[in-house]
This record gives structure tokens, C-alpha cells and sequence, in this order.
């Protein structure tokens, strides 16, 4: 037989051969970007791995899927839980500190005094009662329309009359029925100054049953100012003793007469049966 049919035969298989190891060759190539490129993306979230990759389709996009699915099921669940309302962020405007309803630096109860000459005035109770001005608005005409003087630990208030919104003091109302109680370090000392500088005594200094030494002036503008400086701590026992003596020993002209029930509108005769009516 010729040798022929034989080489022809090897020649075809070395072929086939060369094609299947090229074959293999570019396989195992593609095989390896494929990995390359997969080994980059970020892991998928949704068991979605490998999805748009080359093993769209097959049979590992199945088998991925589900291990991923399972591993999601098996992790446990975080709990998100509300902010409670204190927690929360509010607007800047609603977290500013409520103003307390006494201003700082005030008392609740200030007196206010109105005068016909505030800027003598102020001067006065410097003199008198070293006093310090903390605020003065003025208004037209040269006048006060407010000014805070401070004595010792408390506030005064005091402006210049304003006939027109009923502000008027004691000079024009000829007299006043409101006396200002001031406790100061030397009694005998503001008085003695307040007489120099234009006031004049209401009551002398003297020591009083209830623990002061006291004395009270008026001073130029017709305010009356009541001056003390405690002396003694007074038992409420013993105050009351000094107090029914006191009285006992008052002058009955200088006692306060009381009014018949009549004056005050009083009718004694059904006073008396509802008296009688109402229980016991």
C-alpha cells in the first residue's frame, strides 16, 4: 500500500489537533478576563452576581442567585428605631431660652415715682440715698421720659409729669398717700442729709418697738420716704407684747377712729338673723 493515505491522515488529526489546543488556548484566556473583570465589581446586593457578565444565562447564575438570597435570609435584620420627639433637631428659632417673667437685676414689686423736676430729683437721691442711675431715656422739652435708679439692692422708677397720660406727682395732686420704706446702713446719717439737701422731717429718728430705728422725710418733689436701720431681731411673742403696749399708750386723739356699721353700709339687724341662721 502507498504511505500516502497515512501522512494525509496524520496531517488532518496534527491539524485537528493545532485547532483544539488553539481553542483551549483562547478559552482559558477569555475564561480569565471574564474572572479578572468580575474579581473588580463590587458585590452585587439584590443576588444579582455576575449579572451582564459572561455567565449571563448559565447555569451559575442560578446557583449564585440562590446562595446569595440565602446568605441575605440568614443575616439578621437590624431594627431601626424612631427618634424619640425630645431627641429631635428643631428650628433655631423655637430653641431659645424662654425669658423668665422678672427681668434679671428687677424685684417683682418696683416703685415708680412720678415728679415735677426728674433731673432734680435724681440728683437728690444721690445725694441722699447713694443712689446710682442705670437708665435715662429722655423725652422732648428736656425732659425725663424714664430713668432706673438703683439703692442699695433695689430698683426705683421715676419720670418727669405727663398731665396727659395722667402722670402727674405730689406736688400738682397736693400731697401723697404712698410712703417709700428704705433700710439704710446709718439712719440718723440720710436723714441728717436729706434735711441739707431741701427735705424736711415727717417723724424724727427714734428707736421703734419693733426692732428699727426709724424716722421718715419728705423730699423736695412731696415723696415721703419712710429711713430705717434694724437694730434688734424681735420675737413674734415678744413684738406682740410691744405691740399692745404700744397702742395702750397712744394718745386717743392720734388713734385711728373706727367707723359705725352704718357708714360702711352694714345693716346690724340682718347681720344678726343670718348669724343666728347659719350653722354652728
Amino acid at each position: 500500500m502507498s504511505s500516502k493515505p497515512r501522512s494525509k491522515t496524520k496531517a488532518k488529526t496534527a491539524r485537528k489537533n493545532t485547532k483544539t489546543a488553539r481553542g483551549k488556548k483562547i478559552a482559558a484566556k477569555a475564561k480569565s478576563r471574564v474572572k479578572a473583570k468580575t474579581a473588580k465589581r463590587p458585590a452585587a446586593s439584590k443576588g444579582t452576581a455576575f449579572k451582564g457578565s459572561a455567565f449571563k444565562g448559565s447555569a451559575f447564575k442560578g446557583s449564585v442567585s440562590k446562595g446569595a438570597s440565602a446568605a441575605k435570609r440568614a443575616a439578621p435584620k437590624r431594627k431601626i428605631s424612631a427618634k424619640p420627639k425630645a431627641a429631635m433637631k428643631r428650628p433655631a428659632s423655637s430653641t431659645r431660652a424662654k425669658p423668665s417673667p422678672v427681668p434679671a437685676g428687677y424685684n417683682s414689686v418696683t416703685a415708680y415715682l412720678i415728679v415735677q423736676d426728674a433731673s432734680a430729683a435724681i440728683v437728690y437721691y444721690e445725694q441722699v440715698f447713694g443712689a446710682k442711675e442705670e437708665l435715662r431715656m429722655p423725652a422732648p422739652g428736656g425732659k425725663v421720659g424714664h430713668c432706673e435708679m438703683k439703692i442699695g439692692d433695689s430698683k426705683i422708677m421715676l419720670a418727669d409729669e405727663f398731665p396727659g397720660m395722667n402722670a402727674v406727682g405730689p406736688k400738682t395732686m397736693g400731697g401723697s398717700p404712698i410712703t417709700i420704706m428704705v433700710y439704710v446702713t446709718d439712719v440718723d446719717d440720710v436723714v441728717e442729709r436729706a434735711v441739707a439737701h431741701g427735705g424736711r422731717i415727717i417723724r424724727p429718728v427714734k428707736d421703734q418697738f419693733y426692732g428699727d430705728r426709724s424716722g421718715a422725710i419728705e423730699d423736695p418733689q412731696g415723696h415721703i420716704w419712710h429711713v430705717a436701720t434694724h437694730v434688734e431681731d424681735v420675737s413674734m411673742k415678744e413684738l406682740q407684747r410691744r405691740s399692745e403696749a404700744a397702742m395702750a399708750s397712744m394718745p386717743e386723739g392720734s388713734r385711728a377712729e373706727q367707723p359705725e356699721p352704718e357708714q360702711l353700709g352694714i345693716d346690724l339687724e340682718t347681720a344678726e338673723q343670718s348669724a343666728e341662721a347659719s350653722p354652728s
